[in-house]
């Protein structure tokens, strides 16, 4: 009875190092909990903010991408109009009105170009011929009475608007003189002198009743289609009006946006987008891009809708709030605990002895597995070269059979015994295949290979196959790395083999090795001028006897460039497929520096060495 007396007493009676009922370490592990609460808030908050402003400047370049490509789009159709009036120049007949109304038509300018305000032709009139282009074109607009440019100019070279479709909603425009006022001018000089389309600064469009910002698109064309870009020459422009607000709806109207734009050239704000947020307070987040649009710099004020105090994450104030929480209960918990802490390190040992128990178990585990990929693979070895044997023993009989019928066996028999043979010599070529694939094994010990010798030495090799095919091979100064002769031999006659295999019918092939230097990383290119690899297809490819043609197509098992991906692998290294601007594939190993024995390779190498 005596010695347990200790016991309850100790029990009962709190230790002297306890704070106000609690161990110490009680606090302590509170006071760590609503810190990391904190931190963990605070890093919240951050990467939060972090992917806002990711996303924000994503969608900033779409924005203004989507305005680019839209000016790019209606340069396309200004290029048309151009090519229009050639086509009449060249047949010696001069474009009327109603031919440039069949073009603006047949473009569809309001479905494929929405935003603009029209398009139309500008010709080039000196000034002693002024009068007599006002007397011409006035035949060709009866229902306009007393047509002429305007307004009335002293200048040495007019440049009078002659055509705009649709008619009616420029009406105003037409007869308008570019010589009147200066950013009219500046930018006909401008696409005079360039031989490029170019805009206008920002003007008014006079058919324009709001009176808001625009410009002019211009495209030039020069008397007998030279581009001698000197004002002599110049016989005219094709042109399109733009209201840029209404060019921002045709161009931003459909996308469901969060950021706002006002764009600007120079101190002229051309389109400003107003929001909510200009009501409540500085936008979360900005940006400021000066483009250059067609010989303007055009400068993107880009801001996002939600406000600067919008930004505070509610993902970090739930975890703040229940960390706090969290950190209550645990001093609750404590509470309890001080009162019961034997009771509490039972459960302390039982859950100790329960994660040892775990840990015993995944290593076991982890030991079966490795014993399972080891019979795995012996398996593999043992079931691809038994079945060698009878496979020869099949393809053998084929043959004596069909030595022993000759004369004797119709065609379709014949067929027959040809099918047997082809399939028994590509089953033993598979299986031969999965017998290299599973003897790939990881390196062990220190060894290295000259990239330049063993490519020069696969060269020779290949050199009767290259040599038949008109193929030509183009070698690089490569680096010495750590590894096998044997594993990256297999990786570059497998490339070799697939590039000179893969090649175009009607294209000698041209392959080339080369090697570079990015960082920490060593790339080993092998590149083709081949059929190239679709990009749906280029992951597939180094999986085990995945074809992407049939076996009459282009021979082989399917099986090496999966033998690649294990050699480079097993290096610490990775491999992948894209195609090039030749039409074909390049091949990329990338290894990491720790590879690389002696580099000799540098950025971007030059050939040193070609085999015909």
């Amino acid at each position: 009875m005596s010695s347990t007396t200790p016991v309850a007493t100790e029990m009962r009676v709190a230790p002297k190092h306890a704070l106000g009922g609690l161990h110490r370490v009680h606090w302590a592990v509170v006071g760590a909990s609503l810190v990391l609460t904190i931190v963990a808030s605070w890093i919240t908050a951050k990467n939060a903010d972090q992917r806002q402003r990711s996303e924000f400047e994503q969608e900033a370049e779409q924005a203004v991408g989507l305005v680019l490509e839209r000016m790019e789009k209606y340069e396309g159709g200004l290029w048309a109009g151009v090519s229009v009036v050639h086509s009449f120049r060249s047949r010696g007949t001069e474009m009327q009105r109603g031919d440039w109304a069949n073009f603006a038509r047949s473009i569809d300018l309001v479905g494929r170009y929405p935003g603009i305000n029209g398009i139309g032709v500008i010709l080039h009139v000196p000034a002693g011929e002024l009068d007599a282009y006002n007397e011409k074109w006035q035949a060709q607009y009866p229902e306009i009475e007393g047509f002429s440019s305007k307004p009335q100019v002293q200048s040495r070279d007019h440049f009078p608007i002659t055509f705009i479709e649709p008619l009616e909603a420029n009406k105003k425009a037409l007869g308008l003189d570019m010589a009147f006022e200066t950013e009219r001018h500046n930018g006909a000089m401008r696409t005079m002198r360039t031989g490029m389309a170019q805009v206008t600064g920002p003007i008014v469009l006079v058919q324009d009743a709001g009176k808001t910002p625009g410009f002019l698109f211009f495209a030039p064309f020069y008397r007998d289609g030279e581009k001698t870009r000197t004002l002599e020459d110049l016989e005219g422009m094709v042109y399109a009006p733009f209201v840029v607000k209404q060019l921002m709806a045709g161009t931003l109207g459909r996308q469901a946006r969060s950021v706002a734009l006002t764009i600007r050239d120079g101190d002229v704000v051309l389109y400003n987008e107003e929001t909510a947020t200009s009501q409540r307070g500085e936008p979360a987040l900005s940006t400021t891009k000066a483009v250059q649009v067609y010989g303007r710099t055009w400068t993107f004020d880009i801001r996002s809708q939600a406000t600067a105090t919008g930004l505070a994450s509610s993902q970090a104030l739930t975890i703040l709030v229940c960390g706090i929480t969290i950190d209550v209960f645990l001093l609750c918990i404590f509470v309890v605990l001080s009162r019961s802490r034997h009771r509490a390190e039972q459960l302390a040992q039982t859950r100790t002895k329960q994660l040892s128990d775990a840990v015993q178990h995944l290593q076991s585990t982890n030991a079966r597995l490795e014993e399972s990929n080891g019979d795995l693979e012996q398996f593999a070895f043992i079931a691809s070269h038994d079945l060698q044997a009878p496979m020869r023993t099949v393809g053998n009989f084929a043959l004596v059979l069909k030595e022993d019928l000759d004369g004797r066996i119709n065609d379709e028999e014949k067929d027959v015994l040809d099918t047997m043979i082809r399939a028994t010599a590509r089953m033993k070529s598979l299986i031969a295949s999965v017998l290299k694939f599973a003897t790939i094994t990881k390196d062990e010990g220190d060894t290295q290979t000259d990239l330049n010798e063993l490519a020069k030495d696969i060269a020779w090799e290949m050199g009767p196959a290259l040599e038949a095919a008109g193929a030509k091979l183009t070698i690089g100064e490569l680096p010495v790395v750590a590894t096998s002769t044997d594993g990256m031999a297999l990786v570059l006659r497998n490339l070799l083999g697939n590039a000179l295999k893969f090649r175009r019918k009607d294209t000698p092939a041209h392959i080339r090795i080369h090697a570079e230097q990015q960082h920490e990383t060593l790339y080993l290119h092998v590149i083709d001028n081949g059929i190239g690899i679709a990009p749906e297809y280029q992951a597939k490819i180094f999986q085990v006897f995945q074809r992407l043609h049939r076996e009459d197509e282009y021979e082989g098992s399917g099986i090496g460039l999966s033998v690649c991906k294990k050699v480079v692998t097993q290096l610490g290294g990775s491999i992948s497929v894209h195609a090039n601007r030749e039409g074909g594939s390049t091949f990329s190993i990338c290894l990491p520096q720790s590879c690389v024995i002696s580099q000799t390779a540098s950025p971007q190498s030059a050939p040193a060495m070609s085999q015909h």
